[in-house]
């Protein structure tokens, strides 16, 4: 077992960072200490142009095969997006503990990780795969699916003023309360 193992470098792009701190927001109403953690990982990251983030860092739609070193089991993985999450399908939520751990890393990187019973296990990365298919989202090009991403995480107040139709779910196309209309149009554009 590694003790006292230092955190490893932590690789975003400059267009994932602003989707990532919106999952971290609405993380904060349902988990501070799960919102804080992910704040404090994503302020640690080097974050560069989507261009120059190097194949094998950690992102959303990649597949991650790991190494759990205290059992020796290793498990593969695809971190994608709260509302496409299936811990069955091996899907696993990038706004989970596991998630916030593992985005952003690289191949090769060892890190500690504790469960929600407080289990610590160490951990490697053995593998880190982007399929050329993986929504361009992640590249920072598709506004659609950064709108679905935030607003499927905030309260059903409002219709979302960047959707020129009716959303489809109960809680996509909305805004936080008291959020600036303005702000959250310029979110979907900027994306």
């Amino acid at each position: 077992m590694l003790e006292h193992m230092p955190r490893p470098d932590i690789v975003i792009s400059e267009e994932a960072m602003p989707i990532l701190e919106k999952l971290a927001e609405g993380l904060e109403h349902r988990n501070q200490a799960l919102a804080a953690h992910f704040f404090d990982e994503l302020a640690r990251a080097k974050t560069l142009p989507a261009q120059e983030v190097p194949a094998d860092a950690i992102g959303l739609g990649s597949h991650v095969r790991f190494r759990d070193d205290t059992t020796g089991r290793d498990q593969l993985i695809t971190l994608v997006l709260p509302e496409q999450a299936d811990i069955s399908a091996g899907k696993v939520s990038v706004a989970t503990p596991i998630g916030i751990a593992l985005i952003g890393l690289r191949n090769g990187a060892r890190f500690s990780w504790e469960t929600r019973d407080g289990t610590r296990h160490d951990l490697t990365i053995l593998g880190v795969e982007t399929p050329c298919d993986a929504p361009r989202l992640y590249r920072g090009s598709a506004p659609a699916v950064a709108h679905i991403l935030c607003c499927s995480l905030l309260t059903p107040t409002q219709s979302c003023p960047a959707l020129p139709y009716p959303s489809r779910t109960a809680s996509r196309g909305r805004m936080r309360d008291g959020e600036d209309p303005d702000n959250h149009r310029r979110f979907h554009r900027g994306l």
